[in-house]
């Protein structure tokens, strides 16, 4: 993500909000996935699929708190959003690969 000043924290506020309602969307695909999957896969996944759900609820809040933002906590909230979304990403491929992976069985020759 391009660096964003200051100034620039409403646009950076939005691109972050952008950024989650394509990660929230993602997360409700997995959770359709999960709803056909076995009993095994669905016993696996919910914790999964719940802690995806929390980590993207703290993000939310960490954008809503940059209208807050002074120009002395700025680069540290925007940091921190940043790390958290990174990280949540990272969860929901995860999650993706995990959930694929459960779902359709490797070929064993």
């Amino acid at each position: 993500m391009k660096a964003f000043s200051f100034e620039q924290k409403q646009a950076f506020s939005e691109a972050m909000s952008k950024q989650l309602v394509v990660i929230e969307s993602e997360i409700q695909s997995l959770e359709a996935k999960m709803k056909n999957a076995s009993d095994s896969v669905k016993a696996a996944g919910q914790p999964k699929l719940a802690e995806l759900k929390e980590r993207a609820t703290s993000l939310k809040k960490q954008i809503a708190a940059i209208a807050d933002a002074t120009p002395t906590t700025w680069d540290g909230m925007k940091a921190d959003s940043q790390k958290a979304y990174d990280a949540l990403k990272h969860n929901v491929d995860e999650s993706r690969q995990w959930l694929s992976d459960a779902i359709q069985p490797k070929n064993e020759t």
